[in-house]
This record gives structure tokens, C-alpha cells and sequence, in this order.
């Protein structure tokens, strides 16, 4: 068994214990997720080049890990492993989105420093209608399924960059890559993860 097959499988079990209502598997499971959690938030909010302060950021920590527990694990149960990513990526997804979320809800105007992505965060009622809670569920699932297509070893490369949060040199290191290849194959992949989640969009408005 591989290392990252042995990840996976802590994950699923530690997941299993956490639905089953174990009072110690939540505690293990913000242990495990807390610095992937933060580190997803801080990326949001530099991104997007949105004022924030310490405690602004362990508050949104604890939103992220409540919104797990909400509706007896909702958010957890979406989860599908057979779909071939690591929990951990849906994590991430889940916390980003939160993110974002919580940049629209303020007043502060915004603008992302991705140049794929120029747009402005509107103000947003506190809290999201049942249709905006909708569509951010239909996004995440079209996301996952998208994820779902590509090869093994993109996503491979996707957890090392997201769930692990490994910075290009050490990437590079890890696949025997250098430098340029590697910012050349995320820009793909992201390209690739664009197309397939466009295509399933239109699939599904089809039915």
C-alpha cells in the first residue's frame, strides 16, 4: 500500500466514525483539517485582496468545521470516494466556497487577483437563500464529477498543490518536474477541469 492509499484510507475510516456519531472523531477530524481549513481561507482572502484580521480568520475556521456538522452531516455526506479524489480535496472545496461566500456577504468591495477571474464581491444578505444554497451544492457537485475525469496522475498533481499545499519547487521535486513545467501543467489541468465542468453543465441542462 502506497502512502497516499494509506491517507485515503485513514480518511475514509476516520469519516465512517465521524457519520457513526463517535464524540472523538470530530475532535480528530478538526485536528486533521484545521491547517488545510486555514490555509484555504488565507488563499481566498488574499486573493480576492480582502482585508482581514486574525480573528476574522479563526471565526471563519469555526464556520467552515460547524457547516460539517449541520444537517446531520449534509456536507459530508456528498462525499464520494469512488470518485476517485481523497477527502481532503473536498474539503477544500468546501471551504473555499465558504469563503467566497463570506467575502460577498460584507460590504467590502473586492477585486480577485486572478486574471481568469475579474470580479467584484457584491454585498449579499447574511444569510443565502434555499436557491443560492442550491446552486452552490450543484456547483460542488459538478466540480467533483469534473475531478472525476481526469487522469490519475492529474490528480495526483491537484492534491499535491491543493491538499497538501505543497509549493511549485517541492511539486516539482515530488514528480521530477522543473519549474516552468510544473506552473505549465496546473495551468492545464485547470483548463482541462474548466472544459469538463462546461460540458457537464450543458449535459445536464439537456436532461
Amino acid at each position: 500500500m502506497t502512502q497516499n492509499d494509506q491517507l485515503r484510507a485513514e480518511e475514509l475510516t476516520l469519516l465512517e466514525r465521524l457519520l457513526q456519531g463517535e464524540s472523538a472523531a470530530f475532535s480528530e477530524f478538526y485536528r486533521r483539517y484545521q491547517r488545510l481549513v486555514a490555509s484555504c481561507i488565507r488563499k481566498v482572502f488574499f486573493k480576492w485582496t480582502f482585508d482581514f484580521t486574525e480573528d476574522e480568520i479563526d471565526d471563519m475556521i469555526s464556520t467552515v468545521f460547524l457547516s460539517f456538522l449541520q444537517d446531520d452531516y449534509k456536507k459530508l455526506r456528498m462525499f464520494d470516494p469512488a470518485r476517485g479524489y481523497r477527502l481532503s480535496t473536498w474539503v477544500g472545496i468546501i471551504t473555499t466556497n465558504a469563503t467566497v461566500d463570506h467575502i460577498r456577504k460584507n460590504a467590502r468591495p473586492t477585486v480577485s487577483l486572478d486574471d481568469t477571474e475579474r470580479k467584484v464581491a457584491q454585498p449579499r444578505s447574511m444569510m443565502a437563500s434555499p436557491v443560492e444554497n442550491a446552486e452552490r451544492e450543484e456547483e460542488s457537485r459538478l466540480l467533483l464529477a469534473a475531478i472525476a475525469t481526469l487522469s490519475p496522475g492529474d490528480r495526483e498533481f491537484l492534491e499535491l498543490a491543493y491538499d497538501a499545499q505543497l509549493a511549485p519547487e517541492e511539486i516539482g521535486a515530488r514528480l521530477g518536474l522543473n519549474i516552468n513545467t510544473v506552473y505549465s501543467k496546473k495551468n492545464k489541468i485547470l483548463h482541462k477541469l474548466m472544459d469538463a465542468v462546461a460540458e457537464l453543465s450543458t449535459v445536464r441542462l439537456k436532461r
